[in-house]
């Protein structure tokens, strides 16, 4: 059964769903209303900042909708899901329309946000490029970029 992911973070880029073996179709920009950005969790693999989605009224988070259609095994194993982040419903707008879809959500969430890695915010942008997200979003994740 196909699974509906919203990405906001490296998985943006379709390089890392390739990298993963992860069946993928893209979908479209979409838009996570009511929540913001932040870098709160340390990643192992990257060993700094990573991303995550917080209820944040008024605010926004732009990502990529992906339709996965053998599910999302290979990215519960990339995000150590149950461990470091959970799936969780959101809905999105895609093209106007609401959708139903899955993010993953930090579990235990740092108390303040984690400088992330140059290389992993720059996969963010990518991503976000490659799927024509607003430029305002891109301008906002380049103003991420540590140095």
């Amino acid at each position: 059964m196909p699974t509906i992911y919203f990405a906001y973070g490296s998985n943006m880029a379709s390089s890392q769903l390739i990298a993963w073996g992860t069946a993928h179709r893209a979908l479209g920009p979409a838009e996570l209303r009511d929540h913001k950005l932040a870098f709160l969790r340390r990643s192992v693999r990257w060993k700094a900042g990573a991303a995550d989605i917080v209820y944040s009224p008024g605010e926004s988070v732009w990502g990529v909708l992906w339709e996965l259609p053998f599910g999302a095994a290979e990215l519960d194993v990339k995000e150590s899901a149950g461990k470091a982040y959970r799936r969780r419903p959101v809905k999105v707008v895609l093209d106007g329309e609401r959708v139903e879809a899955m993010a993953y959500e930090v579990i235990d969430k740092q108390p303040h946000e984690l400088e992330p890695r140059p290389e992993y915010v720059d996969l963010m942008v990518s991503g976000a490029r490659e799927h024509g997200l607003p430029d305002e979003w891109v301008e906002r994740l380049e103003a991420q970029i540590p140095g």
